[in-house]
């Protein structure tokens, strides 16, 4: 069906008779087959007649906002492409682009071999370019191999270096073109770190096409080299930042390459020891961490759920704790954002309440007799009475359900201050409250 209509442009186009060009059958041509299919049609049809017009083949570019198209979709083509005619009919000896309305229309009768360029290529074993790039009125075009060109290359192909390349550019227009370019390797996509310790991380990255395999550097020296996409970093220094780049290798030829910066986290915390332990208090201390900023230290009373203090120093005192309970420990050092492993846990148990309840339950001219409620999980007592400016220990109460001691050697008439506090094997609870008592006179 389209024969009459094309047939009226092409005798239009030869003749330059332009009012057959602007015949009314390419509104019925657009009416038959619809705007879709008439835009890629009346391409087509463009390309082969100004092939015929000039006698080989030529390069027609357009924009995909080429004023053809909206032409076509408003019934407007015939008039486009009258003008278009026109511009081709005084230009058709000369390289220059012709301009329609925004579009390029490049019209090159006479490709030059010293305007094909090629670019840096990935390696390939054949060394053919895949694609290469021309230059017309001062306009670049990427030309595709085994559509616009075919490769004939000069030698073996070898990553890094320059090759030689004869392009058939049957495809495109006739002729051919000498050409020389660098076979470059593909570098490596998506490296990234992870499993980041203190000393240890594993780089991870895409298979970059043609690698014989990966060398891997840290800050610029190497560290290793791998045929695999992973890489497992080692020893490395605790708390230290490092650039880390892999290259692609084939043969003795590289890729650019690409790098990863990370920290690695500072040192497990170690030593952490008790020091001293009250009814409502646990001193902690550990080893420095050199790197680490600051330290999180946690605590619980069934080693799962934890609550939390920090501070700069080696060592704290957890205050507030209940009495004779258990609790577990653990350290964790801390340098920005970054957090060391947590050291081992340790554990104790807080000692016995303090006494409470202290009085004096008889007192005559030389003793006095003490008591004082009884306290949980105590396993003795010590009684301790003010002498001089020092506390001295007077009396010891060997189990826990006896409540009372008594304090003898004592002057008539005369005031003593005493103190209580429970035991439970080696570790002793808070004191009571001083209590102050006088003997009896008589």
């Amino acid at each position: 069906k389209t024969e009459p209509y094309l047939k009226g442009l092409i005798d239009g186009i030869f003749s330059l008779d332009l009012e057959k060009v602007v015949d009314l059958t390419i509104v019925r041509f657009i009416g038959d087959f619809g705007q879709k299919n008439a835009i890629k049609t009346v391409y087509e049809f463009l390309a082969t007649t100004l092939k015929s017009f000039f006698g080989r083949d030529i390069l027609v570019a357009y924009s995909e906002s080429n004023p053809l198209n909206t032409a076509i979709k408003n019934e407007n083509l015939a008039n486009t492409l009258k003008n278009l005619l026109i511009a081709l009919n005084e230009r058709k000896t000369q390289l220059v682009p012709v301009v329609l309305n925004g579009a390029n229309f490049l019209i090159n009768p006479e490709i030059k071999a010293t305007e094909i360029t090629v670019a840096d290529q990935p390696f390939s074993k054949d060394g053919e370019p895949e694609s290469v790039k021309v230059k017309v009125g001062g306009k670049e075009f990427t030309l595709k191999n085994g559509v616009d060109y075919t490769a004939a290359v000069t030698g073996t192909p070898e990553a890094g270096k320059e090759v030689s390349a004869t392009l058939d550019l049957a495809g495109f227009v006739k002729g051919t073109a000498n050409v020389s370019y660098k076979l470059v390797i593909t570098p490596v996509k998506n490296l990234k770190a992870s499993n980041i310790t203190a000393t240890t991380a594993t780089l991870t990255w895409d298979k970059a096409e043609g690698a014989e395999k990966y060398e891997i550097f840290c800050d610029g020296k190497s560290v290793g080299t791998t045929e695999s996409t992973t890489f497992a970093l080692t020893d490395i220094k605790a708390g230290s930042k490092h650039a880390y780049s892999v290259k692609a290798v084939v043969g003795g030829a590289y890729s650019e390459e690409v790098k990863v910066t990370f920290e690695t986290n500072p040192e497990k915390v170690t030593g952490l020891k008790v020091k001293t332990v009250t009814s409502k208090t646990v001193a902690l201390s550990w080893k420095k961490v050199s790197e680490a900023t600051q330290y999180i230290v946690s605590y619980s009373t069934n080693g799962k759920k934890w609550k939390t203090t920090k501070t700069k120093k080696t060592s704290v005192t957890l205050k507030k704790l209940t009495s004779n309970k258990k609790y577990y420990f653990k350290v964790q050092a801390v340098k920005g954002s970054l957090k060391g492993e947590e050291s081992a846990k340790i554990n104790t148990t807080t000692a016995v309440a303090a006494v409470t309840k202290l009085k004096a339950k008889t007192k005559k001219k030389t003793s006095i007799t003490l008591s004082w409620k009884k306290v949980t999980g105590a396993t003795g007592y010590e009684v301790y009475r003010l002498k001089g400016k020092k506390w001295k220990k007077v009396g010891t109460v060997k189990k826990g359900k006896t409540t009372t001691y008594t304090v003898k050697k004592l002057k008539k008439n005369t005031s003593y201050k005493f103190k209580v506090r429970a035991v439970k094997g080696k570790l002793a609870g808070d004191y009571s409250k001083v209590l102050t008592v006088k003997t009896a006179k008589k």
